[in-house]
Formats: structure tokens, C-alpha cells, sequence
């Protein structure tokens, strides 16, 4: 078949989740739009997660192929379609960290064909490191425990640590 043209949709990623940092075991709630500006639909559009922790969710108008493909089946012209993805953190991970998204192929009737470009977003956040205590802790009245007095200087925090000789937090 000969090739008619070409055609670019968009792709946005947008963090749902509002919080300056997140933790270890937190999931990160992400919208991945993704917008057809042609006058002419598009058909079987394939999206990646292409972090090994990020996975797509349940939602409207588009399929899960595995855990980090999703499919949309048509975006009519000038048309959008919304994916759910989350990015699940990992006990390892600390500082800045980012979720990419990618076009990885689609389709239209009229013998156009995606035109050769990247097609990735991205959306950056922050991890905070999980804070381990041990019982290197020297001295503690008791040898054998150590407490620790947490307390929140804006919000009332307030609770205390106790661990037992060969345990850590």
C-alpha cells in the first residue's frame, strides 16, 4: 500500500497524587492522556509504562495488555482518551524518580501511518528514604533497650521508639 502521510498524537503524563514526597509501598496515581489532532481517526494505539514498577490500571475506552501495555482500540478525530497508571514504590528507592509513557505504535484506516518521532512524556517525584534505627545506639541506661522520643514541632506529633536488643525499625 502506498503511504498517504502521516500523523502525530500527543501524549501528556499528569501525577494525580499531591504530596511533596512519597514513601516506601506508597502508589502514585498518574493520568496519561493521550490526544489524536488529526482530522481522521486512529486506530489500535499501543502505550508503554516503561518503568518496571509502574503499572496501568482499570479505566475507560482502552484495554490492558500485560501490566505495562495498554491498548486503545479508536481515538476518533480530534479526540482523547484517558489511561489510569500508578507507580508502586519500591523499597530500594530514594531521591527524585520519574515515570515515562510511550506511543509505541498505532494504526489509521486511510493509509497514513505514524509518523517516525519519540513519543514519550514523563512525570517526575520525590522518594524519601525509609529512616532505619538499630540498636547501635550507645548510652541507653539499659543496655539491652533503647527508646526514642519523636516529636512533630508543627503538628503535635508525638510518640516514642522502643526497641529491644537485635531488633531494628
Amino acid at each position: 500500500k502506498q503511504v498517504l502521510g502521516t500523523f502525530e498524537p500527543v501524549i501528556t503524563i499528569e501525577k494525580l497524587s499531591d504530596k511533596p514526597y512519597f514513601r516506601v509501598f506508597d502508589d502514585i496515581l498518574f493520568k496519561i492522556k493521550v490526544t489524536n489532532p488529526a482530522a481522521f481517526a486512529i486506530n489500535d494505539v499501543i502505550v508503554k509504562e516503561n518503568v518496571d514498577n509502574a503499572f496501568f490500571d482499570n479505566g475507560y475506552y482502552y484495554s490492558i495488555e500485560s501490566e505495562h501495555i495498554a491498548k486503545i482500540d479508536v481515538i476518533p478525530a480530534y479526540g482523547s482518551v484517558e489511561l489510569n497508571a500508578f507507580y508502586k514504590v519500591l523499597t530500594h528507592e530514594e531521591g527524585t524518580l520519574t515515570n515515562t509513557v510511550e506511543i509505541i505504535g498505532a494504526t489509521a484506516d486511510n493509509n497514513y501511518q505514524l509518523a517516525d518521532k519519540d513519543y514519550t512524556a514523563s512525570s517526575s517525584f520525590n522518594v524519601q528514604s525509609k529512616i532505619k534505627i538499630c540498636n547501635e545506639v550507645s548510652s541507653s541506661y539499659d543496655e539491652n533497650v533503647f527508646q526514642f522520643h519523636i516529636t512533630g514541632t508543627t503538628n503535635g506529633f508525638d510518640t516514642w521508639v522502643v526497641l529491644e536488643k537485635d531488633q531494628c525499625e
